[in-house]
């Protein structure tokens, strides 16, 4: 039966994205970040739907009438960069067919993030895309938070398999990733009810991300914290919110978590940590040896290669870090594309941000900017530890950094104008110059900051 289901939608998502090709970036981020073909046991289960979506999605943008004008900001190139990039340490790879599946995988979360990012022209369009990216990861930190606190966290919270979030670890850092994004719609609905039910989401997300008993979720969780605690308006509510949150976790969580955490300040007694050491100890020495193209995706798998820079382990090991990934497998060229890409984000957000502030039409970009740096901190903290540097959601929000910022320059370009014009006619009538109406409460006195 949810097989049908899938397929089934899957047709009907198909059949419109020929007529409004926007639906088809809907359909992509939902089979991107639900996998519901995943949570089949049938004949959905292998079928390359998201393949099917994309495709679509491309052919309905090409031959539409939707604006191919792309967006002129840096951060919109850095990603076509990394594109590029990938493609050259992929040719230049140790094993261009071990390099091949993750190559592939990655080249088609950054294609279809650059399609995004030019289809996001509207505000509308933005928020349908947080809506959805809530919805759906918003689905497994609910369903997570809930077997959490109905077992007490004994068992690990784990993701669909055979996705980009099925470990515990993936999973957890895209859950931290989404609660501010969640936060966000709860200041943004008007309505009471979506206002309670996202509230009950977001706590329900924070016991799945305790469930996954991650303890790089762990880094992520408390910087994310804090950094949302500076950044919001009410910090003496959020302080308390955070605290009864933590009381309440610690609440649920057993003997064995607590264990587990407290491996993270003696990590040269634990196996696991010594392995990241270790690791990133190989990215640094195969770095160094092929600084431009490094050795290419999944280098670290390649046993030989593992041994001969690090003669004591038994095997490769992943990563486990977004830094010593791309240093690793891309070389010094691509870790440097990748934190310039990390830092367009955040400078954007605090252009924003700061060009907003004291717009009261334009407080909802404010908010979104606001809560998109919280965002950021979170999966730098946490994919300090994990292996994400090429996480869909990531470039999701690239996506909408970019188009956020598309509609904030038309609308204050579009104020601008009007406030220009109205002032030239006044001056060309030999009428005195006044503000426009409305316009003087939003300049002669500070607007209360949204959050």
């Amino acid at each position: 039966m949810r097989d049908l289901f899938v397929i089934g939608l899957l047709g009907i998502t198909i059949l419109v994205t020929f007529r409004y090709p926007f639906v088809g970036i809907l359909g992509w981020t939902w089979i991107s970040f639900l996998n519901p073909h995943r949570l089949s046991f049938g004949i959905a289960f292998d079928l390359p739907i998201a393949m099917a979506m994309g495709a679509t999605a491309i052919f309905a943008y090409i031959f539409s009438k939707e604006p191919k004008k792309l967006p002129p900001y840096p951060l919109f190139w850095i990603v076509v960069a990394l594109l590029f990039w990938i493609q050259i340490t992929t040719l230049f790879a140790y094993d261009i067919e071990w390099s091949k599946e993750k190559w592939e995988t990655s080249s088609k979360v950054l294609i279809m993030a650059l399609l995004t990012t030019v289809m996001l022209t509207t505000r509308e369009r933005v928020h349908a895309l947080i809506w959805l990216v809530v919805i759906t990861l918003g689905y497994f930190g609910a369903k997570g938070g809930v077997f959490t606190i109905l077992t007490g966290g004994d068992n690990h919270v784990w993701g669909p398999l055979g996705t980009f979030i099925g470990s515990n670890n993936h999973l957890a850092l895209a859950l931290i990733a989404t609660i501010p994004l969640m936060y966000y719609l709860v200041t943004t609905t008007p309505y009471r009810w979506l206002k309670i039910g996202m509230g009950c989401a977001i706590c329900c997300t924070f016991f799945s991300i305790i469930g996954s008993q991650s303890r790089g979720a762990l880094v992520g969780v408390a910087a994310m914290a804090a950094f949302f605690v500076w950044r919001t308006r009410y910090k003496g509510p959020a302080i308390v919110a955070s605290l009864i949150l933590l009381a309440a976790g610690a609440f649920f969580v057993p003997d064995s978590w607590i264990e587990r955490m407290d491996t993270i300040s003696e990590y040269d007694a634990d196996e696991s940590a010594l392995g990241r050491l270790e690791v990133w100890s190989f990215a640094v020495k195969l770095a160094l040896d092929n600084p431009i193209t490094g050795g290419g995706f999944h280098v670290s798998s390649i046993r030989d290669l593992y041994l001969s820079y690090i003669p004591d382990a038994y095997e490769g090991k992943s990563f486990h870090s977004i830094w010593f990934e791309m240093l690793g497998a891309h070389g010094f060229v691509g870790l440097a594309i990748f934190i310039i890409m990390l830092y367009l984000c955040w400078s954007n957000c605090g252009s924003i941000r700061r060009r907003t502030r004291e717009n009261p039409d334009l407080h909802w970009a404010y908010d979104l900017a606001s809560m998109l740096q919280v965002s950021l901190i979170g999966y730098m903290a946490s994919g300090t530890f994990l292996n994400l540097a090429f996480f869909d959601l990531l470039y999701a929000c690239i996506a909408i950094i970019v188009g956020m910022r598309v509609v904030v320059d038309r609308e204050l370009s579009g104020q601008t104008f009007a406030a220009g014009t109205d002032s030239r006619s006044r001056r060309r009538r030999g009428v005195r110059s006044r503000p426009l109406p409305g316009l003087a409460d939003t300049t002669a006195t500070r607007t209360q900051r949204p959050l």
